[in-house]
């Protein structure tokens, strides 16, 4: 996941606890969903155009959190508590140190933050602790 949504290893990723009730698996499939066209169910709505991919990514074993029953805009959101960041191994020295500072805010207290570096001898990544 990180080499594909981490910027090779150079990006972050963020932990939330999250309300279970808003989370949405992905249903994997090699043809578009279809919808009719007076559809008004709301959840097959998200689900079908939302949380459906190809296949292909099925090894990911991903949900999505969706949120709809707010109007469109960027919200604080009461159901999500961020828990983790965690850095690439490959990340900057400079934009690791600007995060663990972020991490360390009073607004973030329980927030930890660890490297996933490269495990030894293996394709995986092994989670060191850093803040």
């Amino acid at each position: 996941m990180f080499a594909h949504y981490a910027k090779g290893h150079t990006g972050l990723c963020l932990t939330y606890e999250i309300d279970p009730r808003d989370m949405y698996p992905v249903s994997y499939d090699r043809d578009l969903p279809r919808l009719e066209l007076l559809e008004v169910d709301a959840k097959k709505i998200v689900k079908a155009c939302l949380c459906t991919k190809h296949v292909d990514w099925q090894y990911e074993r991903e949900h999505r959190l969706v949120l709809y029953d707010r109007d469109p805009g960027l919200y604080e959101n009461e159901r999500l508590r961020l828990t983790e960041i965690s850095v690439g191994h490959a990340m900057s020295q400079v934009a690791e140190r600007e995060v663990t500072a972020l991490a360390r805010d009073s607004r973030f207290s329980a927030v930890s933050v660890w490297r996933m570096n490269p495990a030894p001898a293996t394709y995986g990544l092994e989670r060191v602790r850093i803040a």
